[in-house]
């Protein structure tokens, strides 16, 4: 959360206050090609859309409308942000976009053992 209010508080400096901003986890190292394009599809008037595949979701891995985040800096310095970005893509009526295929692409690095899972998924 801190991370986009940081990123919206740098485009507003920039007079940047329209638009899309796109977050991505770090640790996500297969990372659709297409993810932007189909995240600005699944987009539609939403104020922002998040990355699905089957029952998982990736709220970091998202499209948001920069002027729905206006306030967002001013939220984190009061202490009345939402909790989490799922909680703020609920309350803003965010999109689900979902992916298919039988591998996850938006599976990420927490542990050791995803280390070695990812890295043998990496070789084949």
């Amino acid at each position: 959360m801190a991370g986009l209010a940081a990123g919206v508080f740098a485009l507003q400096n920039h007079g940047i206050s329209e638009g899309l901003l796109v977050s991505v986890a770090v640790d996500t190292p297969f990372l659709p090609a297409d993810f932007i394009s189909r995240l600005q599809n699944g987009l539609g008037q939403a104020p922002a859309a998040f990355a699905t595949w089957g029952d998982g979701f990736y709220p970091p891995n998202a499209i948001w409308r920069i002027e729905a985040l206006a306030d967002l800096p001013n939220q984190i310095r009061r202490g009345t942000a939402a909790k989490s970005l799922k909680a703020l893509q609920q309350g803003l009526g965010a999109r689900a976009v979902g992916w298919d295929g039988p591998a996850n692409p938006f599976s990420n690095i927490n542990t050791l053992a995803d280390i070695v899972q990812l890295g043998a998924r990496a070789r084949d």
